[in-house]
């Protein structure tokens, strides 16, 4: 009487089709994550279709049935691999793997953002996530534009418009304008690196700045108002020796001293209830040493229009743009 061991056949056919499965995943460039979710479930079809083709082919013979434990036991390792499988697709974990796999580091450009400027406006307000360089123009517009670097897919964007990263707001005589951080479409995996915009805001209207402790570069061109950056990292202003403007840092360490500043204020006492007489001095000595200061003062020209610094990480200036 023939006898049948159960899964021997289950196997092979498991092994065949995961080939097949692979196989197209190769050289037809389907997705590999797409071919588990489809094949881990013809296992189970087809040691389905082993035990009732079997026994409908043999039903008068009644033979007894053996059984192949070391496929059975492969079978149902795969069998268990394929549910946790789908568990984690439900879950979106294999989307998310996915991603991960199937994305790349890009350099891409920010979308531009051109705004006329109303006649009424005497006061732009600047409120920045990134570090951000400002230059001066001649036109009543404010615009900005840059790049960002960020694990994508082919031909995907984190920001299609501008208004997904800048928050514009018109209030009386001011214009505010937030530089918003990128949104991250996948938690796990998707990483944003340098994001470097830059701002064009006209030269001839009244600009304050938020760095939030980022980089902030200022470049002027025939500057004809005043700018205020407060709470920067490191301030690099560059400027025409022509210029007519006066450079004040307050409450900031001054990096190029050399460069002649005309008044420079230090701090000349130090005084906190949580140290003593000793330990004051010692601090006043490395703020001094460090060059913080009070206020600092570099007068280009007649110094008419004003770029002032203020509760930042440093200040240097730069001549030539």
């Amino acid at each position: 009487m023939r006898s049948w061991r159960v899964g021997t056949y289950s196997m092979g056919a498991a092994l065949i089709s995961l080939g097949l499965f692979l196989f197209a995943a190769q050289f037809l460039k389907i997705n590999l994550s797409a071919v588990m979710k489809a094949w881990w479930p013809v296992i189970l079809i087809i040691l389905g279709i082993e035990l009732l083709v079997f026994l409908q082919m043999n039903k008068k013979e009644n033979p007894p049935v053996k059984y192949d434990f070391l496929s059975i036991i492969f079978v149902i390792v795969i069998g268990s691999l394929g549910v946790a499988f789908a568990l984690a697709n439900t879950t979106g974990i294999i989307d998310k793997i996915d991603y991960a796999v199937n994305s790349e580091q890009k350099t891409l450009d920010l979308p531009i953002f051109d705004e006329e400027v109303p006649s009424v406006i005497k006061r732009i307000v600047v409120d920045t996530a990134y570090p951000l360089t400002i230059e001066s123009t001649n036109e009543l517009k404010v615009s900005v534009f840059g790049t960002y670097q960020s694990t994508v897919r082919k031909l995907e964007k984190l920001v299609d418009k501008p208004e997904e990263f800048i928050q514009k707001h018109i209030n009386g005589d001011t214009i505010f304008i937030r530089i918003k951080e990128l949104p991250v479409k996948e938690q796990f995996f998707q990483t944003i690196g340098e994001v470097t915009p830059t701002i064009l805001v006209p030269g001839n209207i009244n600009l304050e700045v938020n760095g939030h402790q980022h980089e902030i570069k200022l470049k002027s061109r025939t500057l004809l108002s005043n700018w205020e950056v407060t709470n920067a990292g490191n301030v690099t202003v560059k400027i025409k020796k022509d210029e007519n403007v006066s450079v004040v840092a307050r409450d900031s360490r001054i990096v190029n001293s050399e460069l002649g500043w005309d008044q420079i204020k230090r701090l000349e006492d130090f005084e906190s209830s949580d140290r003593t007489s000793e330990e004051n001095e010692k601090v006043l000595r490395e703020y001094n040493e460090q060059e913080w200061v009070v206020e600092a003062v570099k007068k280009i020209g007649k110094g008419e229009y004003t770029i002032l610094v203020l509760d930042s990480e440093s200040v240097q200036i730069e001549f030539g743009l």
